[in-house]
């Protein structure tokens, strides 16, 4: 065990014998749609043939979990990252007022810019490019396949900064 050395004025908190771990940072997700269970028929080799088979706004069960408030879909998702030890959110969909509230179970930062994807919306505006101090996600090149890595060349030229890609 270490020997702490405190500051004078220091407040000091003793939690016995147990522990206590920094918050995480989930860096992308859809805080409203974390009530979905698994969809669709896997093995997929790039996000859109995923997207297309799970597309079903009529269809059980994406209809009924719809149907759910939306207040009540992005508190289950906050929930869900709080229990997974998130405590910060980068949420990939419009802002909600409720995302910002005191009483949201995890920090979800406003100022961010966003797109889905360079597939659905391939046509990236400023202020996302570069100069802008504003963090910028979307999906890119999700896959396995050829359709996935040309995705990602063919508008990487577009970006000045570093893009991190990753699962």
């Amino acid at each position: 065990m270490a020997r702490i050395f405190l500051a004078r004025g220091s407040v000091w908190l003793h939690f016995g014998n147990h522990y206590l771990y920094p918050g995480l940072i989930n860096a992308h997700d859809h805080l409203e749609m974390n009530l979905y269970p698994r969809l669709g028929r896997p093995p997929y080799t790039n996000f859109t043939q995923w997207a297309t088979d799970i597309r079903q706004p009529d269809e059980s069960p994406v209809k009924e979990i719809e149907a759910i408030p939306i207040g009540d879909r992005l508190l289950w998702g906050g929930i869900k990252n709080l229990i997974s030890g998130a405590t910060v959110v980068v949420h990939h969909n419009p802002w909600q007022r409720q995302l910002g509230r005191h009483e949201f179970p995890v920090l979800v930062p406003k100022k961010i810019a966003w797109t889905h994807s360079l597939t659905y919306h391939n046509k990236v505006r400023k202020p996302w490019l570069s100069g802008s101090n504003i963090p910028f996600v979307m999906h890119a090149a999700e896959g396995t396949d050829d359709a996935a890595a040309r995705e990602f060349f063919k508008h990487q030229p577009k970006f000045d900064f570093a893009v991190l890609v990753g699962n």
